[in-house]
């Protein structure tokens, strides 16, 4: 999804372990997204009161995920991220990526 210029929000990401970075707009937060930076288990806020899971916010597009041999599913990410992981070699050897539609959740 291109990033929508006309969008003013501004967001705080909260990683694992508690750590918060913010407040990022959306633009800045979709590129992070796409640069792996947002990953599963990240939460996302406006007001760091009301936090929801990042793969919920559209604009992220965190809808692709790593299927490895055995029927495990790692993910949601970015398309672009998680095709990263596995070019680096760091998702498991015959990774490959699948899109949450076609993911038996």
């Amino acid at each position: 999804m291109a990033p929508d210029n006309s969008d003013t929000r501004s967001w705080f990401l909260r990683i694992a372990g508690g750590t918060v970075f913010g407040p990022v707009p959306t633009p800045a937060l979709v590129l992070w997204a796409r640069q792996g930076r947002v990953a599963p288990g990240n939460e996302i806020s406006r007001d760091r009161k009301h936090w929801q899971p990042a793969e919920t916010l559209p604009e992220l597009d965190m809808t692709w995920y790593i299927g490895e041999p055995g029927g495990m599913l790692a993910g949601p990410f970015h398309k672009d991220a998680a095709e990263k992981l596995i070019h680096e070699g760091r998702a498991a050897k015959g990774a490959h990526l699948v899109a949450a539609a076609d993911a038996d959740l």
